[in-house]
């Protein structure tokens, strides 16, 4: 016969949960970046000739936008979250962002000449960065457990803002 169960259709989502925020994009920051600089950077490591005479114009316009992409590759940019929100983790300080940014070099450095020591530089640059980042975010969190009682809000958005999922249940389908 039949049965009077209903079935019902459920699509979880789930990752690897290896970044505390989802959808997190990078867009360019122009303004972080001078005309001067684009200018010095376009003479130095452009050649803004075409690469032959016989070129037609879809040929010309790809050789063009190759260039012009060099020069947008070197403009900064910034993590933004899903709803366009910049992401600044609340116990980055300056001290960190220096650590952050030594380490970058270390690794352009090691990708540039790619070295046993510089391997091993990179490789300290990175665990002194991690080292101090984990040891920030450890004083954060218990700052804001400290305060609880007088400032929840901290917490509980802190908390919140670091669910692993955090999309609803969506609204479910018979099947």
């Amino acid at each position: 016969g039949k049965s009077d169960h209903s079935c019902i259709k459920v699509d979880l989502g789930v990752s690897s949960g290896n970044s505390s925020v989802p959808n997190v994009s990078k867009k360019q920051k122009w303004c972080k970046i001078t005309n001067d600089e684009i200018l010095e950077f376009s003479i130095e490591n452009i050649n803004w000739n075409f690469s032959s005479d016989q070129l037609n114009a879809e040929e010309m316009l790809q050789e063009i936008s190759d260039k012009l992409k060099q020069i947008s590759d070197i403009v900064p940019t910034m993590s933004y979250d899903s709803s366009n929100v910049p992401i600044k983790l609340p116990w980055y300080t300056s001290a960190l962002k220096r650590k952050h940014k030594k380490k970058d070099e270390a690794w352009r450095k090691f990708d540039d000449q790619p070295t046993a020591t510089n391997f091993n530089y990179a490789l300290d640059r990175q665990k002194i960065y991690e080292d101090e980042n984990l040891k920030l975010k450890l004083k954060y969190e218990k700052k804001i457990t400290y305060q609880i009682k007088d400032n929840c809000k901290a917490f509980y958005s802190y908390l919140r803002n670091n669910r692993r999922l955090k999309s609803g249940v969506p609204n479910l389908e018979r099947g």
